[in-house]
């Protein structure tokens, strides 16, 4: 930090000086809900509504945290490239757009824990719509669908299933 930076804080009133502590409580904050989600609620964030809270919460915690740095910046610097991300109304859009790709992207990084192999599952009874909603019960429990059944080898009935809480893709042979 140089004398210059110093300069910038001690001109501003005791909240902006204390910038980084809140920064680092936003980050913490986000890193309890993130462990939360994972062990706390075993990733069912889905049909779990206390576990979607805390979810989307980190969603925003996080959107939150890096439009603040992109606006601490702008104030810091005088650099015109960053002028824009001090508009009000691009932070929102900003917001908006990036909810969307942070949402596919920590339920990759949540659904990255699962066994990353292919698993072969007889099938005992199946029930399934066109929009393969429905339940899949196999040897190994009951799964949910989340993709339609797709048969790969009529021969052989193989079908091909995407099943809920797993980024797997599950080859399925039908009993």
């Amino acid at each position: 930090m140089t004398i210059s930076h110093l300069n910038y804080y001690r001109r501003k009133p005791w909240f902006f000086r204390s910038i980084n502590i809140i920064r680092l409580i936003i980050a913490l904050n986000c890193l309890v809900e993130i462990l939360l989600i994972k062990f706390v609620f075993k990733t069912e964030y889905g049909s779990n509504l206390i576990g979607q809270i805390c979810y989307n919460s980190f969603v925003l915690m996080f959107c939150t945290f890096f439009i603040f740095i992109l606006k601490e910046r702008n104030k810091e610097t005088s650099k015109k490239g960053w002028r824009i991300f001090n508009s009000w109304f691009f932070s929102i859009i900003f917001t908006g757009l990036f909810l969307n790709g942070a949402d596919m992207l920590i339920k990759n990084i949540i659904d990255s824990y699962n066994d990353p192999t292919i698993k072969e599952l007889v099938i005992l009874d199946t029930r399934y719509s066109a929009k393969g909603t429905s339940k899949v019960i196999t040897d190994n429990g009951t799964y949910k669908l989340i993709g339609n059944i797709n048969t790969l080898e009529t021969g052989n009935h193989y079908s091909f299933a995407v099943f809920k809480y797993s980024n797997l893709a599950v080859k399925i042979k039908s009993k």
